[in-house]
């Protein structure tokens, strides 16, 4: 179906992949996305993480500089697509949206339009969502269903993994809590995952506490779908606990830089005091990569050192779980009254993005007294709201450790014209970027 042309079909055909978070979505189109036979019958392959909301400006510059290879300084949508059809003419492409989210027709037909013009015969858009509407609304031509492991399928590969290379003896020790334990899985293929590390754990005992623990009982858990991860995230020491939710702080699907990941962590103090914070920091990167924290590497031409990383959606929809009420992302259109329940008074992590020059700054922002990072993202046309509001913040937020303007989002210069004298009253202020 992949590997086929158009045939009879007009437009572009849509395929979708619907189920559960953790259901393994994401997984199963990173298997086709990266088959040797796709790989030869496409001449394009794009993938763009989605996610809520929909921004159509930043997935058509995420296409269009998958197609291109060089990041899009261009500020108007029209000239984006414009550029998206000029590159895909004449070319059989597959592009993967990941993680749709939107409900709402009108923001995904501009782009749509422009990609079913541009199509040439056997292109194909595969979209991962959680929703059957979502898929109903993008106008998919083939859906598919994914639906849980039965319990002797999910017993199967937790087994699989956990009993790797153990005798028949010790797997007979522990079958019965292994059971048990798969059962709390509740169908879905993260098993693996929590197989994985109970491997090394080879005690009934601590088999027992983990099948005995709270960690069940969280409500963002009844699904199993945080379950295992809380395992892997109490496995690890607690510095690493601290710099793994830190993440939070990221939009979903975010490309992370490992070199200001560690900084921001140095900010925090949590690496530390004294020399040798950077070893740390990467000590401490190479540990949560090798845990599966992170994913999607980007590595240098020698592959000596890695350069950036994502999240995958669920791994940060758990490290926004841990920082509920601490950590925050917050857009600003200008258009819609700014919702206040993002605002809580044990808030220390925000970042801020003004997606358009109607944007301003939320007035609860100027009264998170406590924060200590915030991170701004100001689209182009917005300079002078973050211009004139930049005093009265430094005046109020006296606690800042960290404070990123250079835009990092919108991949641009920072918009700050002159730094208010009142940064200098900032006491604790450990990081500032304004590349």
């Amino acid at each position: 179906m992949l590997l086929s042309e158009n045939g009879q079909e007009r437009g572009i055909p849509i395929i979708s992949m619907v189920g559960m978070g953790g259901i393994g979505k994401t997984t199963l189109a990173q298997i086709v996305y990266n088959d040797r036979e796709v790989n030869v019958y496409f001449q394009k392959k794009l993938w763009v993480c989605v996610s809520d909301p929909f921004d159509e400006m930043r997935i058509a510059k995420a296409i269009l500089e998958a197609l291109t290879g060089i990041p899009s300084g261009l500020g108007e949508l029209n000239t984006v697509l414009e550029k998206i059809h000029e590159s895909i003419v004449g070319k059989k492409f597959l592009l993967v949206l990941d993680d749709v989210w939107t409900e709402d027709e009108r923001k995904w037909q501009s782009l749509k339009c422009c990609l079913k013009s541009g199509a040439s015969p056997g292109s194909k858009i595969l979209v991962t969502t959680r929703k059957e509407n979502v898929a109903t609304v993008m106008g998919c031509t083939r859906l598919f269903n994914l639906g849980k492991l039965s319990e002797e399928e999910c017993w199967s590969l937790f087994s699989q993994v956990a009993f790797s290379g153990w005798n028949h003896t010790a797997r007979q020790i522990l079958a019965d809590i292994g059971k048990k334990i798969a059962d709390k899985c509740n169908g879905l293929p993260l098993a693996a995952t929590l197989g994985g590390l109970l491997r090394f754990k080879k005690s009934r005992e601590q088999w027992q506490r983990i099948l005995d623990g709270n960690m069940w009982e969280l409500d963002e858990a009844e699904t199993g779908l945080f379950s295992p991860l809380l395992l892997s995230y109490y496995d690890l020491p607690a510095p690493l606990r601290q710099c793994f939710s830190y993440c939070a702080i990221f939009p979903k699907g975010y490309k992370i830089e490992k070199d200001l990941l560690i900084k921001l962590w140095m900010a925090q103090g949590f690496l530390g005091d004294g020399n040798g914070m950077e070893i740390v920091g990467e000590e401490y990167f190479d540990n949560l990569a090798m845990r599966s924290f992170f994913q999607e590497f980007e590595t240098y031409e020698n592959d000596d050192g890695i350069i950036r990383c994502k999240m995958h959606d669920i791994v940060h929809d758990f490290a926004q779980l841990l920082r509920k009420r601490e950590c925050y992302v917050v857009a600003s259109n200008g258009i819609e009254e700014q919702r206040a329940e993002w605002y809580h008074e044990s808030a220390r992590h925000l970042r801020l993005i003004l997606d358009n020059e109607q944007a301003v700054i939320p007035s609860l922002l100027y009264n998170a007294k406590k924060l200590r990072s915030l991170l701004v993202d100001s689209c182009p046309s917005n300079s002078s709201t973050l211009n004139a509001s930049l005093p009265r913040l430094i005046d109020q937020l006296t606690c800042l450790r960290m404070l990123d303007l250079s835009n990092n989002r919108f991949r641009r210069q920072t918009s700050i014209t002159e730094l208010p004298c009142q940064i200098g009253e900032l006491i604790h202020l450990r990081y500032l970027s304004l590349e």
